[in-house]
């Protein structure tokens, strides 16, 4: 099991307006996403913590993250889990927006 507790994660943050500019009117794909942001419950926000991402690009990109091995308290079952300390977030956000240009440019070709 992989852990990326909150105060790892919000380093994570994408502001609206950068994921607007590249990703809506691109591709289908992009518009989903830009539309799913804003149809959120709380679609108004200017920046949002992309959680899943954040553990998505970690497992692609394990250089980018420091991961550490804990145990679980006894109740927890004791057992070993892996535990995300840091994440180098700029590098995993540009990766996310460099895939997704080098995608639109594929799919148009």
């Amino acid at each position: 099991m992989h852990i990326m507790p909150s105060n790892v994660a919000i380093e994570m943050m994408l502001d609206y307006a950068k994921t607007d500019q590249a990703l809506k009117g691109r591709h289908p794909l992009g518009d989903l996403l830009v539309n799913r942001w804003a149809q959120h419950l709380d679609g108004g926000r200017k920046a949002r913590i992309i959680w899943d991402l954040a553990l998505i690009e970690a497992i692609l990109h394990p250089e980018w993250a420091t991961e550490v091995t804990v145990t679980t308290s006894r109740d927890s079952g004791g057992r070993a889990i892996s535990f995300y300390k840091s994440i180098e977030a700029e590098k995993m956000k540009n990766d996310f927006f460099e895939q997704m240009e080098a995608f639109f440019k594929a799919e148009a070709e």
